[in-house]
């Protein structure tokens, strides 16, 4: 016996869940969830030809992801964006069948274009001699792992590199690498390592990269998030707002904030906002729910502390998020220098012009794994 059609907010719901979703693996539960929906809601669109049109490019990209996982990984961000331009279009407060038509065009392009690199893939792994075919949702195969070294050289190594991160930090890192090197060529540390006493510069530095400098400089907004001190370009801020512990936690459950929350009776919610969503109507903007953004980097845990007192509002063109911080300073520094040191959405050191040295969150690439996609 067939299943009923899931109800139309049912299945919008399936979709705003996945869009926001921060693991990208698509478990077969959650796979056969998102084909329900889409099954429904190519049934309550089907008078709406370029909305039934991206459910049919989304439904073909899931089924390509069952078969072979995210293989390329573009797919998911296909899979993703077809999501959210449905949601976003169905959500408006009139139907534009023009708009719709344009929205479709552009996803065609890049349907096509994942189309050709699938097939480009394909065609690199047939030619390879003895190639097996790739597995479901499996990586590049691994090389060999090297050699780890002695006990001793590994742990004289990982504290070089804990001194030269430190060497790049506001005071008092450079005063604590300068301790730490006294340590290091101490007898009893030798002792502990069962090494010999390191010799003159065998123990590994690191100098300190320039920063390039940045021209013209660019204000940044400094925030704290689970006790790191970040830098964030002023100019992806819509908006920030001082919020309370009982918020903050519902905003992590959730991972979800409404800007509902800080509607006024006799105050437009768009006056606190900048940016394209500021051009939101109004009464689409109380409407609107922003995807929670968890910064990932080897200093930060995978959910927010309980320190959280305020609210960032982050936009990048079309795509719009939420941050919760710790704190949030008044001041606005200038970003004068850059020095590049990837590590998960910390881009690098942002150096201030007071000099000091402050990571520097890389909000445009949240915003495109985990925002939402709201076009005007």
């Amino acid at each position: 016996m067939t299943a009923p059609p899931l109800p139309l907010d049912d299945a919008v719901l399936r979709l705003k869940a996945e869009i926001i979703a921060q693991d990208w693996r698509l478990s077969p539960k959650r796979a056969a969830r998102l084909d329900e929906a889409f099954v429904s809601l190519k049934g309550h669109f089907r008078e709406r030809r370029a909305i039934h049109a991206m459910l049919v490019m989304a439904a073909n990209v899931l089924d390509y992801i069952k078969g072979h996982g995210v293989n390329p990984p573009d797919t998911i961000d296909f899979l993703k964006e077809a999501m959210a331009h449905v949601v976003s279009l169905h959500e408006e407060l009139g139907v534009d069948l023009n708009r719709e038509q344009e929205v479709l065009r552009n996803l065609l392009v890049r349907f096509n274009r994942l189309k050709d690199k699938i097939r480009r893939q394909t065609a690199r792994q047939e030619d390879r001699p003895g190639a097996e075919p790739s597995p479901a949702r499996s990586g590049a195969e691994s090389p060999p792992a090297a050699p780890l070294p002695e006990p001793g050289a590994m742990a004289l190594e990982l504290l070089a590199e804990f001194r030269a991160a430190l060497s790049q930090t506001p005071a008092p890192g450079p005063e604590l690498a300068r301790l730490l090197g006294h340590w290091l060529a101490s007898p009893e540390v030798a002792g502990l390592l069962d090494v010999g006493l390191p010799s003159q510069g065998s123990v590994r530095e690191r100098p300190t990269p320039e920063a390039e400098t940045v021209e013209p400089p660019v204000l940044v907004k400094i925030l704290t998030i689970n006790s790191l001190t970040l830098a964030l370009p002023c100019r992806m801020i819509a908006m920030s707002q001082a919020i309370s512990p009982a918020q903050a936690a519902k905003y992590t459950q959730n991972a979800a904030v409404p800007l509902a929350d800080f509607a006024r009776l006799l105050r437009r919610l768009s006056s606190l906002l900048a940016g394209n969503l500021a051009k939101v109507k109004e009464r689409a903007l109380r409407q609107l729910i922003l995807p929670l953004l968890i910064p990932r980097g080897s200093d930060l845990p995978e959910t927010p502390n309980g320190d959280s007192r305020a609210l960032v509002v982050v936009s990048h063109g079309n795509w719009h998020g939420a941050l919760v911080c710790d704190t949030i300073e008044e001041t606005e520094p200038m970003m004068v220098g850059f020095i590049k040191q990837q590590d998960g959405d910390l881009s690098g050191l942002a150096k201030l012009d007071n000099g000091s040295l402050v990571p520097l969150l890389d909000a445009q690439s949240m915003l495109q794994r985990e925002g939402i996609l709201l076009l005007l």
